[in-house]
């Protein structure tokens, strides 16, 4: 059995750039990070169908009705490759994070004019409520219709957020800087 952990990444801007129907026309970017929340894939000779009961979303669709859209929102994808390239300068050069985050609402913003997939009202809403409460920006992680809402702001407003959003739980991380990593190789009974 061989047992890997791999890190979650959280995705800033430039998604949609990484979908073959629009690198294989022009450069896609994608700035992410990976964080402390991990998955872990084991493997074994046999595999027995059991790690599941919980809602899932299929991000196939999301991603499907995104890739068939690309070539009306060329324009779009490449704000968003831009947004990606200024994010990483805003943090490569020690820069104003509060312009990250408001470069976060912009990318946020053009991510759910790619397709109705993307978001949907109740994601909207809760969206609203954070920027009311002071979130300078935020976006949904994944290929959208549910999922994490990643939001930014400053510190002092941290407080007001919590409140405004307090019927959703919070999920605090850190960055990861190992990567994936084999934690297990050997049989099953090790």
């Amino acid at each position: 059995m061989i047992i890997t952990r791999t890190p979650f990444r959280v995705s800033f801007a430039g998604g949609g750039s990484d979908l073959s129907s629009y690198y294989s026309r022009e450069p896609g970017v994608v700035l992410s990070t990976a964080i402390n929340k991990h998955m872990y894939i084991a493997v074994k000779e046999h595999f027995e169908r059991k790690f599941f009961t919980g809602d899932t979303r299929d991000a196939r669709q999301a991603l499907a009705k995104q890739q068939a859209a690309t070539p009306q929102k060329l324009p779009v994808l490449r704000r968003m490759c831009g947004i990606a390239r200024e994010m990483r300068e805003i943090l490569t050069s020690s820069g104003d994070l509060g312009a990250f985050g408001r470069l976060l609402h912009e990318s946020w913003q053009a991510k759910r004019s790619l397709s109705d997939s993307v978001s949907n009202p109740r994601i909207d809403e809760l969206y609203e409520r954070a920027l009311r409460a002071g979130a300078l920006g935020g976006k949904l992680l994944g290929a959208g219709g549910g999922g994490f809402l990643l939001l930014f702001c400053e510190p002092q407003d941290q407080g007001w957020l919590r409140e405004a959003l307090s019927d959703l739980r919070e999920l605090t991380f850190s960055l990861d800087p190992q990567g994936s990593k084999i934690v297990h190789v050997g049989s099953e009974r090790d």
